[in-house]
């Protein structure tokens, strides 16, 4: 889930062959922030096919705006740049919100982030004549 503004708003929602979901959420909104909990569960299980973003209304006014969103929260489901769907308010349930996450992500491929060659551990293990500084063997 990754914060949105005006800049990042288009290519976000333009992205393909993935689902797009933007969060229009205020802080001060005790619906969004049930919401949040709601997406922050529901986001794992179609991390592989979706990407979450929240727009902060206090933050983000022009955006919100330009958007003509004028209630909270708000979810906008977007693929390959083109809106399929709105929902206004707190779904029902976790599950009514998961039914429309399968809905739009059916035929999306499924795939993961390419993982960042292993660097270097930080703890290494000792060596096995180690002694602290000082000390010395009998």
């Amino acid at each position: 889930i990754r914060k949105l503004g005006e800049p990042g708003f288009a290519s976000f929602t333009q992205t393909k062959d993935r689902l797009m979901v933007v969060h229009f959420h205020a802080t001060w909104c005790p619906h969004s922030n049930q919401l949040v909990t709601m997406l922050d569960q529901i986001a794992g299980e179609y991390s592989g096919q979706s990407s979450i973003g929240r727009v902060d209304s206090d933050q983000e006014v022009r955006l919100i705006d330009r958007e003509k969103v004028h209630a909270y929260p708000r979810l906008r489901f977007y693929r390959d740049g083109k809106l399929l769907e709105e929902v206004e308010g707190v779904p029902a349930s976790p599950d009514d919100l998961r039914e429309t996450f399968g809905k739009h992500a059916k035929g999306v491929p499924v795939s993961y982030p390419q993982e960042k060659a292993a660097a270097e551990p930080t703890i290494q293990p000792m060596k096995k004549d180690w002694l602290p500084p000082g000390i010395e063997r009998r």
